[in-house]
């Protein structure tokens, strides 16, 4: 009868329970001892597989010894983006794709048990050549070691060659935040511009797929509240635009109207409903360009700039536009978690990326310092 040491192994994957059977193939005296791995998503399909071995009925038994599968990298990076494309947003799944094809073309066809941490670190070696940034590299190494991570629990390969890499690269270019000063002379020129009411959620602090995504039903003018339900996003540098949830879960979020936003949320409404008629304010997009349709991501990013240009501010991205309402939010004595309760983000990560202090803050706390010591 086969031997087996541990015939069943159970794995927990992103894909669900699965269940290894490992049995011994039978094997003339002298030969060398051949095990047969088979996998599946029940434990007594297992235990009945395991039982067919021992008595000689399997099936792998009766035919001829297949010729063993050669495992690539690209072998197993299908299955595990496959996971991906069922379980998370479209806008991340296409950052994963493309990391893989990446991934795919620099390790080519070489059998998974001869990649070696030399080959990985070849791609990072490149890529800082090259200066490519350091959180691009970090996202590639990240997006390897899930893979081959995978692999190794479910014993497709011994050991994760990924797991000791290191990332390289540039340093990521520092985020500005707009001054208060800038920030109000944005505001008096968005007042001259008929997007206001965008310009003025975007300065609050409001990411753009939050912006975009917002529709006449989630402002409540007699509570004075607007609900952030969705996000429009664009699916990398292609045409293709998602509605999907909030990009995270502290996202999803209620907020008090500022009296401010009220007035050019009706000024908005009204110019709609004069133009579109009363359909495009009962549940439309705030966001509608000249034609009625909803603004475009892209084109919401060129606007931006042009609005910047007018009011004589210098170029930030919408996201420094995000940094500098947490900066400035914070600076007006805003507790931490109110503040990342409004933008959506967990405390820590809020207080790590997000907020940046002002040079009059940092000359206060120069001199704070001098005070209390000198």
């Amino acid at each position: 009868m086969p031997r087996t040491s541990e015939p069943i192994k159970r794995i927990e994957t992103p894909a669900g329970i699965r269940y290894v059977a490992i049995a011994d193939a039978p094997h003339a005296k002298g030969e060398k001892r051949r095990q047969i791995r088979r996998r599946f998503s029940r434990r007594g399909d297992a235990v009945m597989w395991l039982g067919q071995m021992r008595a000689g009925t399997a099936a792998e038994l009766q035919e001829p010894e297949p010729e063993p599968e050669v495992l690539t990298f690209a072998s197993i990076a299908r299955p595990w983006l496959e996971v991906k494309r069922r379980t998370v947003r479209a806008v991340t799944f296409n950052g994963y794709e493309k990391a893989v094809k990446i991934w795919t073309e620099e390790l080519g066809d070489k059998p998974l048990d001869q990649i070696s941490k030399t080959d990985i670190e070849a791609l990072v070696n490149r890529y800082q050549d090259e200066k490519r940034s350091y959180s691009r590299v970090s996202y590639l190494i990240a997006v390897c070691r899930s893979i081959l991570g995978e692999a190794v629990e479910e014993e497709l390969v011994g050991r994760n060659v990924a797991a000791r890499v290191k990332p390289r690269g540039a340093s990521a270019k520092a985020r500005r935040a707009l001054t208060a000063e800038e920030i109000r002379k944005v505001r008096i020129r968005a007042s001259e511009d008929p997007w206001e009411a965008l310009w003025v959620l975007s300065l609050l602090g409001l990411r753009r797929s939050e912006v975009l995504g917002l529709r006449w039903s989630d402002i409540d003018f007699e509570a004075g509240t607007l609900s952030v339900r969705r996000a429009r996003v664009q699916i990398g540098g292609s045409r293709q635009i998602n509605v999907t949830d909030p990009k995270t879960a502290n996202g999803r979020r209620t907020l008090p109207m500022p009296a401010d936003l009220v007035g050019a949320l009706k000024r908005l409404r009204a110019a709609q409903m004069q133009e579109f008629g009363l359909s495009a304010v009962r549940d439309g997009y705030l966001g509608l360009d000249a034609a009625g349709e909803p603004i475009r991501p892209e084109v919401y990013s060129d606007e931006w700039r042009v609005l910047l240009g007018k009011a004589g501010v210098r170029a930030v991205t919408l996201h420094e536009a995000r940094h500098s309402s947490v900066t400035a939010m914070r600076e007006a004595g805003v507790p931490d978690m109110t503040v990342a309760q409004w933008h959506g983000h967990d405390e820590a990560v809020m207080m790590r990326t997000y907020s940046h202090p002002s040079e009059e803050s940092l000359r206060e706390a120069g001199e704070a310092f001098a005070t209390a010591v000198f």
